[in-house]
Parts: C-alpha cells; sequence; structure tokens
C-alpha cells in the first residue's frame, strides 16, 4: 500500500474500522451483511456485493447495498455468477476494469438495471478455499477503482475470511447445541402420551430449529403421498449436503410421528364403531324387543274392544308405536358404519321371528335365501320385516297354529316373504285381502303397493294359511313413509 501522508492515514484508519466492524459481529448472516458495508465505505463505491460460491462452483448466495427495495424488487433473480461476475469464479484473482462494459465477458445489463462503469473484484479465502468474492461498482467521483483500492480491499477481504471462519464455527456450534435439543425434544414427544396432532404440531416446529429453516410445513405430491416441505429464504444459503443429510433424517422422524397420528385415529375409529355397534345392538335387542312385545299385547287387545271409535283410538296408538320403532331403528342403523354387515337381512328376520316366538308358544322355522345383497339404503328389507312381524302377531292372535314356516328369497330382481301356517285359517271375508279388511291386512297390501309389489293371503287346502309379499328389489324408490306399518310395531 502506497504511502500518501493524510490520505494513506485516513485510509489505513478506515481499513483498522472496517475490520473491527467484521469481527464485531459473531453470527454468518451479521458478518457477511457487515462485509458488503465496510467495504463500500471503505472504498466509497456506489454498489457492492457479495457472492458466496455454492457446492457446484456457482453463486449460492448474493448480498448487495446499494440498491433501493423498489430497483431491487423489479430485476428479479439474483446472479448465479455468469459474464463479469463469473471471471473471480474461475479466475479467483483480484480484478478491476475501468469500464466493465468493455470487457469480452461482460453480458450487459438486465432491463431497469442502473448503469455501471467502474468495478473492483477480490476473492475471500476461507482455510485455502475460495468462500466467495466482493464486488464493487462505480466509484464516487466517477474515477476508476486504483491499485491502493485494491490493496485496501483485499487486506479487508484477508480480514474478513477469519471473522467467517469464526462465525462459521460459532453457527456450526449454535445450530449443533440446537439441533442436539429439539432431536431431545422430538424423541422425548414421540415417546409421550401426548395427544398425536400436537405432537405432529411440535415435531414439525422443533424441525425449524433442527435444519435451522425459516419454513417447515406438511403437503400431498400428485399421488397423494405426504411430503415434508422444508424453506429458506432465497437470500439465505442453500442447505448443504451435511443439512440435507439431516433433512432426511428428520423426514423419517416426521413419518414416525404420522404414522403415530393414524395408528391413534384408526384406533379411535374402531373404538368409536365398536361403541355404537354395542350401542345398535342393545337398543336393538332391548328397547325394540320391549316396544315391539308391547305393541303385540295392545293390538291383542282389540279383541275385547268392540265400540267402533275404541278400534279406531286403538290403531292410532299402534300406529304411534310403528313410527316409534321405525325411528328407534333408523337411529340404530344411523349408529353402524355398515349396518348392511352387522344387521343383515337373515339376522333381522330371525331377530323378528325370535321376538314372535314368546307370543306364538314355539319357535317358527325359517328359510333365508339371499343370492343378491339388497343395495345399501335400500327400504325393502324394512317393509319386508314390518309384514313378517305383523303376520306373526296375526298368527298369534287368530290362528291356533301349533307351527309356522316362514321363507324369505332374496333374487337379482325381486323380493319374496312366505309365511304358511297350519292354523284355522282366515275367515273368508279376510281371503285375498288387499286394501280391505283388518288392519294389519291393509297395512301389509299397502306397504306392498308402495314398492310396486303385490300382497296375498289364501286359505290353504289341508288347513292353516299362507300369506305371500313380494316386491322389487329396486323399489327402495318409494317413500316408504308414505304407508304406515302393520299393527304390530314395525
Amino acid at each position: 500500500m502506497s504511502d500518501d501522508g493524510p490520505d494513506a492515514g485516513r485510509r489505513l484508519r478506515g481499513l483498522v474500522a472496517a475490520n473491527l466492524a467484521v469481527t464485531a459481529n459473531l453470527t454468518l448472516r451479521e458478518v457477511l451483511s457487515q462485509i458488503v458495508e465496510s467495504a463500500r465505505d471503505l472504498l466509497d463505491s456506489t454498489y457492492a456485493a457479495l457472492g458466496v460460491l455454492g457446492d457446484d462452483g456457482r453463486l449460492a448466495q448474493f448480498l448487495h447495498v446499494g440498491l433501493d427495495a423498489d430497483t431491487a424488487a423489479r430485476l428479479g433473480d439474483l446472479p448465479v455468477g455468469h459474464g463479469i461476475l463469473g471471471l473471480l469464479i474461475d479466475d479467483p484473482r483480484p480484478l478491476r476494469l475501468h469500464d466493465l462494459g468493455r470487457h469480452a465477458a461482460s453480458r450487459g445489463f438486465p432491463p431497469d438495471h442502473p448503469p455501471m462503469r467502474s468495478f473492483i473484484g477480490v476473492p475471500i479465502r476461507v482455510r485455502d478455499e475460495v468462500y466467495g468474492n466482493i464486488y464493487l461498482t462505480d466509484k464516487r467521483g466517477g474515477g476508476p477503482f486504483t491499485a491502493e483500492d485494491e490493496d485496501l480491499l483485499v487486506a479487508l477481504a484477508a480480514n474478513a475470511a477469519v471473522a467467517v471462519d469464526h462465525a462459521r464455527l460459532h453457527d456450526e456450534t449454535s445450530r449443533a447445541r440446537r439441533r442436539e435439543q429439539a432431536s431431545t425434544r422430538i424423541t422425548t414427544a414421540l415417546l409421550s402420551e401426548a395427544d398425536s396432532d400436537e405432537v405432529l404440531r411440535m415435531v414439525l416446529a422443533e424441525g425449524r430449529l433442527l435444519v435451522d429453516a425459516d419454513d417447515v410445513h406438511l403437503a400431498r405430491d400428485a399421488d397423494g403421498g405426504d411430503l415434508v416441505v422444508v424453506r429458506r429464504h432465497p437470500d439465505r444459503a442453500p442447505f448443504d449436503a451435511h443439512e440435507q443429510e439431516t433433512i432426511d433424517r428428520f423426514s423419517e422422524q416426521v413419518a414416525l410421528a404420522l404414522g403415530r397420528a393414524r395408528a391413534r385415529d384408526d384406533r379411535e375409529r374402531v373404538r368409536l364403531v365398536a361403541e355404537h355397534h354395542r350401542i345398535a345392538r342393545d337398543m336393538h335387542d332391548h328397547v325394540i324387543g320391549r316396544l315391539v312385545g308391547s305393541g303385540m299385547a295392545v293390538h291383542g287387545l282389540g279383541r275385547y274392544i268392540t265400540d267402533p271409535d275404541g278400534h279406531r283410538r286403538l290403531a292410532a296408538h299402534l300406529d304411534d308405536l310403528d313410527a316409534a320403532v321405525r325411528d328407534l331403528r333408523t337411529l340404530i342403523y344411523g349408529l353402524d358404519e355398515d349396518p348392511a354387515v352387522v344387521w343383515s337381512l337373515p339376522a333381522r328376520v330371525a331377530q323378528v321371528v325370535e321376538e314372535a316366538a314368546a307370543h306364538l308358544g314355539f319357535t317358527p322355522g325359517v328359510t333365508v335365501d339371499v343370492t343378491v345383497a339388497l343395495p345399501v339404503g335400500s327400504t325393502v328389507p324394512e317393509h319386508l320385516l314390518g309384514v313378517l312381524r305383523e303376520a306373526l302377531a296375526n298368527v298369534a292372535r287368530h290362528a291356533c297354529a301349533r307351527s309356522v314356516e316362514v321363507s324369505v328369497t332374496c333374487g337379482a330382481d325381486r323380493v319374496d316373504l312366505t309365511v304358511a301356517d297350519d292354523g284355522n285359517g282366515p275367515p273368508q271375508r279376510r281371503r285375498a285381502a288387499t286394501t280391505s279388511g283388518g288392519h294389519g291386512l291393509t297395512n301389509m297390501a299397502d306397504r306392498a303397493a308402495a314398492l310396486g309389489g303385490a300382497f296375498s293371503l289364501c286359505r290353504n287346502v289341508s288347513g292353516g294359511a299362507t300369506l305371500h309379499w313380494t316386491a322389487p328389489v329396486d323399489g327402495a324408490a318409494a317413500d316408504a313413509e308414505e304407508g304406515t306399518a302393520a299393527g304390530g310395531p314395525g
């Protein structure tokens, strides 16, 4: 460095001040920012920048001063190390240019970029490796950068290299401590009995410290798979190879947290389904059974009532019981996520037959042939069971039968119900009953009509009677509530 008297002393004092400013910071981000500011002040330039090299040898980080925020925003992406900037990357030696636009390597400036003329750049070497480069342009006063400027900048770069090395060591030590603490908290959370969603939130929050990221969150890829998104602000250095390994390990911990959360959710769903099924079975076996029994008992009182108005009032009460049982059944099947599995048609037919056995004094024979399962949501089973319940109630009240055979067939197109007994048979006025006759027979006929089916009741030649009720499988489209159930609750 040449001796210019007072000016040399001023510049030396400036270098000392710049060195002190650079070394006064501990974190790498603060050190890099201070290097740029100190270099601009020391050489009295308009613009200054520092480019940090990445693993690929291109600029991974670019800090600059001198451009206002609006201009910087209009310029868009930061340089990656082409043109003049690339010269120092490819040949890391001090470079001074009187007019950078005239150099053969110049690629010009992008739109909205301010004009720049004079240029100086020097590399920063940390432990014999080029860490990055300091770039200055447009010396104030319009003159070129001098050899003395170059000496000052080289001296500043040497001191900056020491500060960068110390800052990197400090940052790495701090990161290692944070990683260890975050990893410990993550492991503790994964082994705890805390809420799984809370554990996952905590793991993601700790992951931000673990990998020194600005944002960590979950996302889904195009195939619906889980992704861990880890981001840093563009003005920060990208993740290096060591940090990538840490991110990979962290992703495995997130996978454990996700697996834990989903296993918890699965267990909770299984528990809720089991509880719903238990409640549904209890209501079906006990509550509805008692209501059905009460309905049959009330229906049996009809033989002791001779007043027509009393019969009408009794029928109205039976209808209310019928509606209450239908509502209960709706609630019960709503509790089951898959009522077709939990309450299959054969099981429900058997349940109705068992309920009637107490009033018949014997257990009817039952045959159920379900060739094709009814569609989910079909109302045909409710109508069929209501007819079966009423038919068995009629046998118990009127037939004096010693045996009853129940047959249910569910084919591709139709559902058929046959109830045959060996009792007294129906009175002459009730043969082939459809919409006339007893209250129960009317309802059975109405149920068939509502679904587009048919109903008949015939006396057997050998004694007793045979009831036949049929409906199309797609009869579920009809509104089941338009018809009322038979006298016994359905």
